[in-house]
């Protein structure tokens, strides 16, 4: 059984790396892509993470996290530029129950 495992870039948060780091370079920024994850096989696709929300309602909710994401790189058009529509998605699979990672279950 073939599967095809294709990374779907949703977008991009701005943070202080030392979130990522335990501490180490307090104050720098980096950027650090929202990415899931679009599997096909036999059973039909899968989908892991669902990415953040629309970027005005996580300015509110998180203001501390920039997030942006460019024309096209929501999870639905990215899906879309697949052949899917969220309807067509069987699994979904969530890593953890992050915001960044779960946002926008609601659409499957």
């Amino acid at each position: 059984m073939n599967y095809t495992v294709t990374p779907l870039h949703c977008g991009t948060l701005r943070l202080d790396k030392s979130i990522l780091t335990t501490q180490v370079d307090s104050g720098v920024t980096v950027p650090v892509p929202s990415i899931c994850y679009l599997i096909e096989g036999a059973h039909g696709p899968v989908l892991v993470d669902t990415s953040f929300g629309n970027i005005q309602q996580m300015e509110q909710l998180h203001p501390s996290f920039e997030c942006s994401r460019s024309a096209g790189a929501t999870v639905t058009s990215q899906l879309d530029a697949h052949g899917y529509q969220p309807e067509d998605i069987e699994v979904v699979v969530l890593s953890h129950l992050h915001w960044d990672h779960c946002y926008n279950l609601e659409l499957f």
